[in-house]
């Protein structure tokens, strides 16, 4: 389903979890939020945001300077290992 601009209009913020009998209509995914409209037993709207969780890298990258010259590791940050390819 599509959010349209009237239930955008009516939607109102609420926090915490939804209440019983409400029906969950969409989930719109923002940059760093995610938007869920809900519409009540009564035909109301309703709508909270959520942050969403950052992406975990695993990997991490080590620069060194030696003689003049820049090199640069990538390891994986749990074991310390440098990737092989």
């Amino acid at each position: 389903m599509t959010i349209t601009r009237e239930i955008k209009e009516k939607s109102r913020y609420f926090e915490g979890n939804p209440r019983e009998g409400w029906e969950l209509l969409t989930i719109v995914q923002g940059k760093k939020y995610n938007t869920y409209y809900y519409q009540d037993t009564q035909g109301n709207y309703h709508h909270t945001s959520v942050k969403r969780k950052d992406a975990y890298n695993p990997f991490e990258t080590k620069i060194r300077d030696r003689d003049g010259i820049t090199f640069a590791k990538i390891t994986n940050k749990k074991t310390g290992q440098p990737i092989r390819r």
